[in-house]
């Protein structure tokens, strides 16, 4: 008998596929985002959302307002990058999951690739959650100033630049970066320990 049962390599193996789908739907939503960036007529969903966030207690412009406002093209690019960063991530994350499901379902758990990808998805998560971060702010203080000098500026608190960053996913990646570690040294002591077998 193997170091997994077989119903624990079904559970495995169900898992691998539905962090595949998560990484499938994320391409066919940078897909979506690409369209709707480059089509005058679609309106990316989340916009109303990016700009009513919540700053400093103060909500500073009201969503319907902004769901119907246009600002510059930069600063959809902006927005559009920031979501882009999102997607790539939560890809990233999901991929990660799959690779780690599948060595566990095959038994082969500590692998130095498995160790490299690790380490490469806590960067790209701990880079990724400070630019889409920044991107979002300054996407956000540009539509607010933009917005400050209309007639829906009456409804504004502040104008302020804030740049609020959450670190959570940022600790998430050293997470991840500690467990990278820790798998290479554990891949280190498997092949050391196969040597001797």
């Amino acid at each position: 008998m193997g170091i997994v049962s077989v119903s624990q390599r079904v559970s495995l193996w169900a898992a691998a596929v539905i962090s595949f789908a998560v990484v499938l739907v994320g391409a066919l939503r940078l897909v979506i985002i690409a369209v709707a960036s480059n089509s005058p007529g679609i309106d990316l969903p989340d916009r109303a959302v990016l700009f009513s966030e919540d700053r400093g207690g103060a909500t500073l412009v009201r969503q319907q307002v902004l769901a119907t406002a246009t600002g510059p093209a930069w600063v959809d690019a902006l927005a559009i990058g920031a979501e882009v960063v999102d997607v790539v991530m939560i890809m990233v994350v999901a991929g990660i999951f799959a690779a780690l499901s599948v060595g566990l379902a095959r038994g082969a758990v500590f692998t130095r690739l498995l160790a490299r990808a690790m380490g490469a998805a806590s960067v790209v998560i701990i880079v990724g959650s400070i630019v889409n971060q920044t991107l979002k702010s300054v996407a956000h203080s540009a539509l607010v100033d933009q917005l400050a000098a209309t007639d829906a500026g009456e409804m504004l608190t502040t104008s302020a630049f804030t740049l609020d960053y959450d670190l959570l996913p940022i600790a998430g990646g050293l997470v991840l970066a500690l467990l990278a570690t820790a798998f290479a040294r554990a891949a280190r002591l498997q092949d050391d320990s196969s040597g001797l077998v």
